[in-house]
Order: C-alpha cells, then sequence, then structure tokens
C-alpha cells in the first residue's frame, strides 16, 4: 500500500531536529517542547492547509504526547553497546491442556512476557478476558 503524498510528517527524529528548521508561531519561545505543544492544541495556527485534526486533549496527556515526541531522536540509533540491554530469549514452552489450546487459538503470547504467567493468562487481551468468563461459567 502505498502512502498519499502529504499525509503527515516524518516524527521518528522529531526530538533531533535542529531549531533552525522549525517555523515558530510570533512570540512563541524557541523551544521544541514550545512547538510540539503549540502544534498539538493548536495545529490551524501553523497554516489553515494542516491536516492534522483539532484534539481536545487534558494539559497531562498534551504534556505526555510532547514528553514522547521529544525521546524520538537520532540518539537511540547511536547507542553505544555497553548500555543497550540484551533482548529477553525465547521459549519454546507452551502450556498444555485448555489454557495452552486457547493461547494458540487465540494467537495470545504475551503471557510469556510476565513474571507469574498463570495469574496474568487471560488478562492480557480483551479475547483472553472474554475468554476467562466463559470459562468460569
Amino acid at each position: 500500500m502505498q502512502k498519499p503524498e502529504n499525509l503527515a510528517p516524518e516524527l521518528s527524529t522529531i526530538g533531533s531536529k535542529p531549531l533552525a528548521q522549525i517555523v515558530f508561531l510570533p512570540g512563541m519561545e524557541h523551544a521544541m517542547s514550545s512547538y510540539i505543544v503549540a502544534k498539538i492544541r493548536e495545529p490551524r495556527a501553523f497554516g489553515t492547509s494542516v491536516k492534522m485534526p483539532q484534539f481536545a486533549l487534558a494539559a497531562s496527556q498534551t504534556d505526555a504526547l510532547t514528553t514522547a515526541l521529544l525521546a524520538l531522536t537520532n540518539r537511540k540509533r547511536t547507542m553505544p553497546d555497553s548500555l543497550r540491554l540484551e533482548a529477553i530469549p525465547e521459549t519454546n514452552y507452551h502450556p498444555a491442556g485448555h489454557a495452552g489450546k486457547m493461547i494458540n487459538e487465540l494467537a495470545c503470547f504475551s503471557w510469556s512476557m510476565s513474571e507469574n504467567w498463570s495469574k496474568g493468562l487471560f488478562g492480557c487481551c480483551r479475547a483472553c478476558v472474554n475468554s476467562k468468563r466463559a470459562l468460569r461459567s
């Protein structure tokens, strides 16, 4: 599937974008966080052709989105190996019985990430929660 032209800006490294490349609104603090907050709260202030919808977000939600976007930097690509965490080793273990059958049928494998998977087995997705309810009846 081909992405439509001008659908949305590339944000994967927005936190590293040089301030010289940002068009700030008049009177706006020249800081990336101020730009992102303003863009989220009032996208039309940056031009009437902006396609981003106007969201009614709480201040805490706007702050959370701003923090997440600021974390998207090119530094993740240059992180030294000494600072990287090892991946969790995969396992070939599959629970037996009815639980194992449901996990396979529902393609739900998030239980393996839980330290005590038997308690959280059916809490990982809506299908599993509904299956747990069905088992109780």
